[in-house]
């Protein structure tokens, strides 16, 4: 039976108990391997040293061609993208997902957007979650996430970048309204589910409900666009996203709704 999907660290990975890389790593053993679920809680693996991520690069190249998909769990943003342009630098990413450590003073794609873009022409899938150790622990309830990317680069960026990209979540991010309204340049025109925060958006619940009756009605439905009127944040963001068709799911901040799309 062909195994499809890891969950191991990096060490776990390579030395397989011993105290140098071994010369068969544990990947040469999965050449069917498509997900790789990578816990980045042990120590050794907090720090990956040069050597070691052109031990793994060599690995993940010669072992498992068929890899496309990414979870890293628990570690930092720098770690996990130097990891992306370093050890998987010339792997096909169609999928990453990551719940990593954040302080409370950084923008939840701060320090990854260079691993991000390094396979943007081939992501399919981007979800991205923090947590903060001392809320996690003491606190269930975690303050809300700050606007820190004021001028928005990074997620207009991100949005301009992944022509294939099909799938968005970054909850604990808050996109400035005018990256939305330049969601016509986007290069993601396929999008079909997106997950995130508009910043100055108080009536999310009222927004996403107009969307919605907008989508399933009969002048859209023939021509996939419509004219949305009003000034107001909420009636921006609609008219940001009516004209994204194949786009299904949207959270803005309370929960999911699901929108018509054109056959």
């Amino acid at each position: 039976m062909s195994i499809r999907t890891l969950i191991a660290t990096i060490h776990q990975t390579l030395y397989l108990g011993h105290q140098d890389c071994t010369p068969t790593p544990l990947l040469a053993h999965l050449p069917a391997l498509t997900t790789w679920k990578i816990p980045l809680t042990d120590f050794q693996d907090m720090d990956i040293k040069p050597t070691l991520a052109q031990s793994l690069h060599q690995a993940i190249n010669t072992h498992t061609p068929l890899l496309t998909s990414l979870e890293f769990r628990w570690g930092t943003t720098a770690l996990i993208n130097s990891l992306l342009t370093s050890a998987f630098s010339d792997v096909r990413i169609k999928r990453i997902e990551s719940t990593h450590h954040r302080s409370r003073d950084k923008c939840i794609l701060d320090g990854m957007m260079p691993g991000i873009l390094r396979h943007a022409r081939s992501l399919v899938a981007v979800s991205l979650s923090a947590f903060n150790l001392k809320s996690t622990f003491h606190n269930p309830t975690p303050p809300p996430s700050p606007q820190l990317d004021p001028s928005d680069t990074m997620f207009s960026k991100l949005m301009r970048s992944c022509p294939r990209l099909r799938v968005l979540s970054i909850p604990d991010y808050t996109a400035r309204i005018e990256s939305f309204e330049q969601a016509e340049e986007w290069a993601c025109q396929d999008l079909e589910s997106l997950h995130v925060k508009v910043q100055g958006l108080d009536e999310v619940d009222a927004c996403l409900t107009k969307i919605k009756a907008l989508r399933n009605s009969n002048a859209w439905r023939s021509s996939g666009q419509m004219e949305v009127e009003g000034v107001g944040i909420g009636d921006r963001v609609i008219k940001s996203l009516i004209g994204l068709c194949c786009l299904k799911t949207v959270w803005l901040g309370t929960k999911v709704v699901y929108l018509a799309t054109i056959p």
